[in-house]
């Protein structure tokens, strides 16, 4: 058999016995399920296009040449809005807890 054959039977019948639950496929997560397990919220998405807009501003302030500033702009807001979405996560979650 080929080797590409034989890795393509290795992966299906990979994921076949990892996603199989007693005989059931694992739940298709909905898009806001895929946004809390990814850490790709709003908080993050708004400081991203915010930190991209000031690098934007700093591109074109040095002649447009590159997109270094705007590269880092975008990081560096998606981290510190990933950062401000755990707190208030844990802290949701902390609350829920002593609601019970």
């Amino acid at each position: 058999m080929a080797p590409e054959k034989l890795k393509s039977i290795f992966f299906s019948v990979l994921f076949k016995y990892c996603f199989h639950i007693k005989g059931n496929l694992m739940k298709q997560l909905n898009n806001d399920e895929m946004q809390a397990v990814s850490g790709a919220g709003l908080i993050s998405l708004a400081a991203g296009m915010l930190g991209e807009g000031i690098g934007i501003v700093i591109d074109a302030a040095f002649g447009g040449k590159g997109s270094f500033a705007t590269d880092l702009g975008r990081n560096i807001g998606k981290g510190i809005g990933v950062v401000l979405e755990t707190g208030l996560n844990l802290f949701s979650s902390i609350m829920n807890i002593f609601r019970k």
